[in-house]
């Protein structure tokens, strides 16, 4: 799947992607059609025991199917396997979903510096937006 159709999805769903490329995509879980279509994404970047969580979105059509749940889940798998003990995630627009997933809010000023150093918490993300965190212990 192209570095395109990841931005495009992520532009559609009003997300940040100026700072997603080939490398970072690596760091990307695809969730793609039969027919090859791009269906859904999330991203995690692993920063030693911290993870951010970051960038999950599904196509319009696909919304309300279980796709987001899932992608989270397998997101949280691998932090996991991974040795990651806490995932940290930005929100605007569904903080009530990640909720529902057990993530509770966190102070955003007291995130451990290497997540707060991340460029979608440094300059991506508005002020406004809420932090979340989720102990994977």
């Amino acid at each position: 799947m192209s570095l395109g159709n990841v931005c495009k999805l992520l532009e559609a769903s009003e997300l940040p992607f100026s700072d997603i490329d080939e490398q970072t995509l690596k760091n990307f879980l695809l969730a793609i059609t039969d027919n090859g279509e791009l269906a859904g994404v999330v991203g995690l970047e692993k920063y030693r025991r911290d993870g951010l969580l970051r960038s999950l979105a599904v196509q319009s059509q696909t919304r309300n199917s279980g796709l987001g749940k899932e992608l989270v889940r397998r997101a949280e798998i691998n932090a996991r396997e991974s040795g990651i003990d806490s995932l940290y995630l930005l929100t605007t627009t569904a903080a009530e979903f990640f909720k529902q997933l057990n993530y509770l809010p966190a102070d955003r000023n007291k995130v451990p510096l290497n997540i707060a150093q991340t460029s979608e918490f440094s300059r991506l993300c508005p002020d406004s937006a809420i932090c979340l965190r989720k102990s994977l212990v």
